[in-house]
């Protein structure tokens, strides 16, 4: 067995979020079904370097990770925020994604970000922050006040993140995976 330390994060203020600017070259479209090979071709390489870290099973091939978006369309994981589960393209390229389910947490509804990736060559740019910030002012359009998330601690760059972006951490936990 192995361990992998994580924090359960949230944002229950994000209507004080603004719609980030626009960025040239940089559109966002809605994720379905039809989208799920290419989103399980941008999380695969967005996590294959973490894989032996994050021992996720959804990960570990593009052909599963297109499964898992397929179960997320088909409600499988939850009921999807379609509004805020995104696509980013740049230059017409699919760079990055966003997945958004419901959850209750805290006594109210919100949107629980399931995942994030974007493909290596994009990361480091902002690109990131971005995508975040356009899901979750989706989020508050859709009529939720909050958003969480979990996130792996040694994977210090996106707790960072989450942080410059209000997050909060409010739970730490062990996940004990069997390998």
């Amino acid at each position: 067995f192995r361990e992998k330390e994580r924090m359960r994060m949230s944002h229950l203020k994000i209507k004080s979020m603004d719609n980030p600017p626009a960025l040239k070259g940089v559109s966002f479209i809605k994720t379905t079904i039809n989208d799920s090979t290419i989103c399980g071709e941008i999380s695969f390489q967005a996590h294959k370097h973490r894989l032996h870290i994050e021992c996720y099973d959804v990960y570990s091939s593009v052909e599963k990770r297109t499964e898992f978006a397929n179960d997320l369309r088909e409600k499988k994981h939850g009921q999807t925020i379609d509004e805020a589960c995104l696509l980013m393209k740049m230059n017409e390229k699919y760079i990055g994604l966003i997945e958004v389910v419901l959850v209750k947490n805290f006594n109210i509804d919100m949107g629980w970000i399931m995942d994030v990736a974007l493909l290596p060559d994009y990361q480091g740019m902002g690109l990131g922050k971005h995508l975040i910030q356009k899901s979750i002012r989706k989020i508050y359009e859709c009529g939720y006040s909050a958003v969480g998330l979990g996130v792996t601690l040694s994977n210090k760059n996106a707790h960072q993140l989450y942080k410059s972006l209000g997050f909060e951490d409010y739970e730490y936990f062990v996940e004990i995976i069997g390998i």
